[in-house]
């Protein structure tokens, strides 16, 4: 990812990796689409909130730095916290869900639709492509969201890390769809 990201660059990374994404979601069929893989962990449904959550907490932030400025300034380390990323690294690394933590579980409505949560990823979606629209013509430079592990970015870059981390589970769509 570039230090200083365009609106066209982010938007054109979102919409590539969400094709993506809806190929390999498109092969599930609606009966293994709620169905966790033998050994256990998250089924297709699962990482489709998944997604949703992350890239709505994203927007979320993004939205509130725009509205009252960032306290985050990047550390001379976030270069290094980012390597493993664009070395593609990561991609040998599965983090292991926490116990107990099921996206479809834990926030207490009932359970969606296939339908629903398909339609939850595309407002979601549409919410960050609409922020990047907005603010393509703002100068971002001095705006930062931080990252647990990857530290800091600058609001474009950690909009456009919403298609890196879709493509990351892509990746475990096609190990849940292999296992069943």
């Amino acid at each position: 990812m570039p230090t200083r990201m365009t609106a066209e660059q982010a938007l054109t990374a979102l919409a590539g990796a969400r094709v993506r994404l809806l190929t390999e979601l498109e092969r599930f069929d609606d009966e293994r689409f709620f169905v966790q893989p033998p050994r256990g962990g998250w089924g297709a449904a699962h990482v489709v909130e998944h997604l949703a959550r992350v890239e709505g907490r994203i927007q979320q932030g993004a939205r509130k730095v725009l509205e009252h400025g960032s306290d985050y300034r990047p550390a001379w380390y976030d270069a290094l916290l980012k390597l493993p990323m664009r070395l593609g690294a990561t991609d040998w690394i599965r983090v292991r869900t926490v116990q107990g933590a099921d996206p479809l579980a834990d926030s207490g409505a009932p359970l969606a639709s296939r339908a629903q949560l398909m339609a939850r990823l595309d407002t979601v979606r549409a919410g960050t492509m609409s922020l990047l629209e907005d603010t393509r013509d703002q100068d971002l430079a001095g705006l930062h969201l931080r990252h647990p592990i990857f530290g800091a970015f600058g609001i474009r870059e950690f909009l456009a890390w919403t298609a890196w981390h879709e493509d990351r589970h892509r990746g475990q769509l096609v190990r849940i769809r292999v296992s069943l």
